[in-house]
C-alpha cells in the first residue's frame, strides 16, 4: 500500500474542500516544512493515510489548525456487502485500522478512486465481472440468463445491458458506502475522489458522471484526479474533463487535483507515467483547473526527498497557491459558459472503443480522443466550448438531449460512431429548429449497440446517399458562402486520426518501457499500433439537396452542406481534419501544416455563430475559457498563456454594446495585481481593450449593466 499525506486548498467555506495525494512516507522532521507551506499557501485540510491517523500523526496538523481526513478508505472489500453486514464491517474496520480513540482527531473520511476494475485488453474481458457475485446475481434476476464477462460471444444487446447494469451498480454501491459512513459517524464528512484517468484508459470502463447526481448525496463532495494532465502538454485534458463534469453536474462542488512534480523521474513508479513536468507548469495547472470549472484545488505534497534540490518547483507551487487564495472571489458561484457544444458519445465510448487501441499516454482511440482534440482546436481559436453528454443508460433520450443542444448556436459531433434512434431524432430536430451541426467521420454509422448500419442513421441530415472507403490524401475546397474570402484551397488529410494518436502514444520513452517490463506492469498498452485502423478516406455520394463543400483529387465529394428546416448540417468526411495539430512537447504551438485546418474550423464555426462572444488578437499560444456568475451580473474570460515567454501586445474585443458593460477588471496571475480595464468603443456593438503582458494567466471580469 502506497502511503501518503494529502493537503487541500479551500475556496468556498460552505463547500467541501478538496483532497489529493502526495506519495509520502511521514517524516516528523519534514512536518514543520509541510505546515509552513500549508500556512503560506492557504491550505486548510490535510488528508492522510488511515495508518498514519492510527499512529497519532494527525495531531500535529490538527493543532496547527488544519482539518484532518482519514484517506484511502478500503472500499473494495466493504462496498459489496449488504447494508446490515456493511455497517458492522465498517465499524469493525474503523476500530481496528484507525482506532476509536483517534476518531476525535479527524474531520471525516475520504474514499479514493473507487473503481469497478480494469479491463484485460489481452483477453478482452472485464475482470471484475468474473468475481462480482452480486452483479452476476442481479443480471440473472433481471434478464434470466448468465452475465457475460466478455463482449466476444455475447449479443450486442446483452453486452449493452452489462454496461448499463455495471454503471448503475457502481454508483449505487458507492452511495451505499457513503451513507453507511454518514450514519455511523454523523459528525464526520465523507468525500469521494474520482479519477477521469480511469475514464480515459479503461478503468471502470469509464464512470458515467451523468448518473452521479441521482445517487451520490449532494453533501458528498467530489474530487477529480485527472493526473493525465501531466502526461503530455498542453495540460488542457484535465481542464476539459473538469468542464465536462461541471457542465453535467453544475450544482455540485468539484475539486481539481494538481501535480507539481515529475512523477516518473522523481518517484520511479511506472504507473504515474512519463510526466516531463516543468516548474512553470505548476502555475498553469492551478489556473487551468479553476478556469474550466473547479471550485477549489488540491495538490500532491511530497516528502523531503522530492523537495530536496528542487527549489524552483516549490517556489512555483507557493506562487500558484497564493494566487488561488488571493483570487478566490473570481471562482465561487460561477458556472462554465460557452457558445459551442461538443458531443461526447457514451455509446461510442463503451460500445465501440472499449477493446480498441489505447495507450496510457493518450487514452482510448475513439470518442474520448476525438472530443479532446476538437476541444483543443476551439480553445486555441478562443471559442469557448462545453462538453455535452447524456446518460449511457437513457434509451428515450430525445427530449433531454434536445434541451441540452438548444443551449448552443453550433454543436460539433466528432466521430460519434454509435447513435441511437432517439439521439438521431434529437440532432435532426435541433437542426430543423435552426441549429448548426458540424459532423465528422463515421458519425452515426453504427447503432447504439455498436452494430454497423447499412446507411448512417443521420444520412438525410448529412446529405449522403452512399459512402465508400477509399484513398484520399487531400481535400480541395470549393468557393462557398461558409468560407468567405477563400476562393478554394487544399488541405492535407490522412482519412482518420491515426497519425495524431500514434504520435501522442509513441511518446513512451525506452527507459519507461524497460521499467514496465522490469516491474511486470501492464498499464501501458505498448502494442497499440497493431490495433490501429488503416487510414481510409470516406468518399460520399451526395443527395440532390446537398451542396458539395470539398472534393478529393479524384473529384469525389469529401465535405457536404445540407439545409434542413431553419438550420444547417456541415459534414466533413475525414475524421481528423478538425482536430488540434499541436506539437507534442510545445503546448499550444501548432505544427506547420495545422494553420489551414484551424482556419477552416474557425471560418465554419464563425459562420454558424454569426458573431463570436469575444476575439483575442496576438495570442497564438493562449487558451481561452469562459465562466459566468450565478446571478448573471458578470462574465469572466480566462486567458492562459502556454508559451515560455509573456504574452505581449494582446488585444481583446468584446462583442457587446458599450452600454451593456459597466466595468472591466483585469487580474494578472503572476503579479497578483488587479487593474481596471480601459474599454474603447468599437462602433455600437463592441469594445476593445489593450491587455497588459501576462506570463501565465489573466482574468478579465466584465461587470454587466443589465444582467
Amino acid at each position: 500500500m502506497t502511503r501518503f499525506l494529502l493537503f487541500s486548498f479551500c475556496f468556498l467555506p460552505f463547500l467541501a474542500v478538496a483532497d489529493s495525494g502526495s506519495y509520502i512516507t511521514p517524516d516528523d522532521r519534514f512536518t514543520p516544512h509541510c505546515l509552513e507551506i500549508c500556512r503560506t499557501g492557504g491550505i486548510k485540510n490535510a488528508y492522510m493515510h488511515f495508518s498514519f491517523v492510527k499512529k497519532g500523526k494527525a495531531a500535529m496538523y490538527q493543532q496547527a489548525g488544519l482539518r484532518v481526513y482519514s484517506g484511502w478508505f478500503p472500499y473494495g472489500k466493504l462496498w459489496q456487502l449488504p447494508p446490515d453486514e456493511q455497517k458492522a464491517a465498517v465499524k469493525k474496520w474503523v476500530s481496528e485500522n484507525i482506532g476509536d480513540d483517534r476518531l476525535p482527531d479527524i474531520a471525516g473520511f475520504e474514499i479514493d478512486e473507487p473503481l469497478l476494475g480494469y479491463g484485460d485488453w489481452n483477453r478482452e474481458v472485464l475482470s471484475d465481472l468474473e468475481t462480482n457475485q452480486s452483479l452476476q446475481q442481479l443480471f440473472r434476476e433481471k434478464f434470466n440468463r448468465p452475465l457475460p464477462v466478455a463482449r466476444q460471444g455475447a449479443t450486442a444487446a446483452d453486452w449493452r445491458n452489462v454496461m448499463v447494469l455495471r454503471q448503475s451498480h457502481y454508483w449505487d454501491r458507492l452511495a451505499t458506502l457513503a451513507a453507511t459512513l454518514k450514519t455511523l459517524y454523523p459528525d464526520k464528512a465523507v468525500r469521494v475522489t474520482l479519477s477521469p484517468c480511469g475514464y480515459e484508459s479503461g478503468a471502470s470502463v469509464g464512470f458515467d458522471g451523468n448518473l452521479l447526481p441521482a445517487r451520490l448525496p449532494t453533501d458528498v463532495p467530489v474530487m477529480l484526479d485527472p493526473y493525465f494532465q501531466a502526461f503530455r502538454r498542453p495540460l488542457q485534458w484535465s481542464g476539459m474533463m473538469l468542464r465536462k463534469f461541471k457542465v453535467m453536474i453544475p450544482d455540485r462542488s468539484f475539486t481539481g487535483i494538481i501535480q507539481y512534480y515529475d512523477a516518473m523521474k522523481d518517484s520511479g513508479w511506472p504507473y504515474e507515467g512519463y510526466v516531463n513536468l516543468q516548474p512553470d507548469d505548476v502555475d498553469r495547472q492551478v489556473f487551468e483547473f479553476l478556469m474550466h470549472g473547479a471550485n477549489d484545488i488540491t495538490l500532491f505534497l511530497l516528502d523531503r526527498r522530492i523537495f530536496t534540490g528542487k527549489p524552483e518547483y516549490e517556489k512555483h507551487l507557493g506562487d500558484a497557491l497564493r494566487f488561488a487564495a488571493a483570487s478566490k472571489e473570481y471562482w465561487p458561484r460561477t458556472a462554465p459558459s460557452a457558445q459551442v457544444g461538443i458531443y461526447f458519445s457514451e455509446n461510442t465510448f463503451r460500445m465501440h472503443d472499449l477493446w480498441g487501441p489505447w495507450s496510457r499516454m493518450t487514452g482510448a482511440y475513439g470518442a474520448s480522443f476525438q472530443t479532446e482534440w476538437v476541444y483543443y482546436s476551439l480553445s486555441q481559436l478562443h471559442i469557448p466550448a462545453n462538453l455535452i453528454s447524456i446518460p449511457f443508460s437513457l434509451k428515450d433520450s430525445e427530449k433531454e438531449l434536445l434541451e441540452k443542444l438548444n443551449c448552443y448556436a453550433a454543436v460539433i459531433l466528432p466521430e460519434v460512431k454509435c447513435m441511437s434512434p432517439a439521439e438521431a431524432a434529437a440532432f435532426t430536430r435541433y437542426v430543423e429548429n435552426g441549429g448548426h451541426l458540424i459532423v465528422t467521420g463515421e458519425t452515426s454509422f453504427f447503432n447504439e449497440n455498436g452494430e454497423p448500419l447499412p446507411q448512417p442513421s443521420l444520412a438525410a441530415l448529412l446529405g449522403v446517399n452512399g459512402v465508400e472507403k477509399g484513398d484520399g490524401k487531400s481535400l480541395i475546397f470549393r468557393p462557398h458562402r461558409l468560407l468567405p474570402g477563400k476562393k478554394g484551397f487544399t488541405l492535407p488529410c490522412d482519412g482518420n486520426a491515426v497519425p495524431l494518436f500514434r504520435e501522442q502514444a509513441a511518446r513512451h520513452p525506452q527507459w519507461l518501457k524497460e521499467k514496465c517490463v522490469e516491474k511486470k506492469s501492464s498499464v501501458y498498452d505498448l502494442k497499440f499500433e497493431a490495433k490501429l485502423p488503416a487510414p481510409a478516406a470516406l468518399k460520399l455520394t451526395p443527395t440532390t439537396t446537398a451542396e458539395v463543400l470539398a472534393v478529393y483529387p479524384d473529384q469525389r465529394a469529401a465535405a457536404l452542406v445540407t439545409r434542413r428546416g431553419r438550420g444547417e448540417c456541415i459534414y466533413i468526411a475525414p475524421s481528423d481534419l478538425l482536430l488540434f495539430k499541436g506539437k507534442v512537447e510545445n503546448s499550444l504551438e501548432t505544427t506547420p501544416g495545422a494553420a489551414g485546418q484551424l482556419e477552416l474550423l474557425d471560418k465554419l464555426v464563425t459562420s454558424c455563430l454569426g458573431k463570436k462572444w469575444f476575439e483575442v488578437k496576438g495570442a497564438e499560444t493562449v487558451e481561452a475559457a469562459c465562466r459566468k456568475s450565478g446571478n448573471a451580473d458578470a462574465e469572466y474570460i480566462y486567458l492562459l498563456n502556454h508559451a515560455a515567454v509573456p504574452a505581449e501586445n494582446v488585444s481583446l474585443k468584446i462583442n457587446r454594446p458599450p452600454a451593456d458593460i459597466k466595468a472591466v477588471t483585469l487580474l494578472d496571475q503572476a503579479s497578483g495585481r488587479e487593474t481596471a480595464g480601459v474599454c474603447v468603443p468599437a462602433g455600437n456593438e463592441s469594445v476593445t481593450l489593450a491587455l497588459p503582458a501576462f506570463r501565465y494567466g489573466l482574468i478579465v471580469k466584465i461587470a454587466l449593466a443589465k444582467p
